[in-house]
Formats: C-alpha cells, sequence, structure tokens
C-alpha cells in the first residue's frame, strides 16, 4: 500500500507536530528490500520508543489525524 505523498504532505513533513501522529504507525512499515519508509523515523532509539508504545498511542493518533483533516473534509463536500 503506498501512501499519496502529496495529499499526506502536512502530516509527513518533519518538526510540524502533527508528524508525531503518524510515527508510531510508520515505525512498522517497510518498503519490498525491508527498508524504513520515507517519513518514518530511522532505526534508532526513536523509531524503538514508537514500536512500542504504538499500541497505546496509535488510538490516539488516529483520532487527532480525524480531527486534523475534518475542516478539509468538510470544505470539499460544499
Amino acid at each position: 500500500m503506498q501512501l499519496r505523498r502529496k495529499a499526506w504532505r502536512p502530516l509527513l513533513t518533519t518538526g510540524r507536530p502533527a508528524n508525531a501522529w503518524l510515527l508510531p504507525i510508520l515505525s512498522h512499515c517497510t518498503d519490498a528490500a525491508g527498508r524504513t519508509v520515507p517519513g518514518a523515523p530511522p532505526p534508532g532509539p526513536r523509531a524503538e520508543q514508537a514500536r512500542l508504545e504504538a499500541e497505546w498511542t496509535i488510538p490516539f493518533d488516529v483520532e487527532a489525524m480525524r480531527q486534523f483533516w475534518m475542516p478539509t473534509r468538510f470544505k470539499t463536500r460544499t
């Protein structure tokens, strides 16, 4: 499965608070060659922490992403 990078850019931009919502998910993702996917934390303590805390943080991160995209969703409906 591939992300539409242009559509997800607001969440993939490093340094933005929203980027942290994707880290627990992306830290589990690899490409066909086993390399980390773009946007994922590089191997190391940050990635390991994101993987270890994922089961507790992902539900909150998904809700945060939902709230982030809500204004965009309603704007495109009208």
